[in-house]
């Protein structure tokens, strides 16, 4: 079998029937990421993809009263839209980059937009 690259990868566009906004976490299948650009309702009639981000450091909301260690494994919660140290039922989102007390409502993580690209 004979494989061409196409490209890097960072960032792959899909087709959305909904609008997204800029910096939305986005789940695929198994992959998962964050909405590069405001995608519109008129980008979708005129027929405009969206762009997903699939690796970088990113900051997002975190679960209410989390306590957060540099390099523990993160989880997006789809129905709180948020990320938690909970596994169950949720998508691995990457891994926290910065220690995050209770007070803080955000997390800095880096995106592993799947686990078995942990250490690349």
């Amino acid at each position: 079998m004979e494989a061409v690259f196409k490209q890097e990868g960072k960032i792959i566009g899909f087709a959305s029937a909904t609008a997204l906004a800029a910096g939305e976490i986005v789940v695929k299948g198994s992959l998962i990421g964050c909405i590069v650009r405001e995608l519109t309702a008129a980008d979708i009639t005129a027929g405009r993809g969206a762009e997903l981000q699939l690796e970088g450091v990113f900051t997002c909301a975190k679960e209410a009263s989390l306590v957060v260690t540099q390099g523990d494994d993160l989880y997006f919660d789809e129905s709180e839209n948020c990320l938690t140290k909970t596994s169950s039922g949720n998508v691995f989102f990457g891994i926290a980059t910065l220690d995050s007390a209770t007070a803080e409502t955000t997390v800095d993580a880096r995106l592993v937009s799947s686990p078995s690209l942990i250490g690349s």
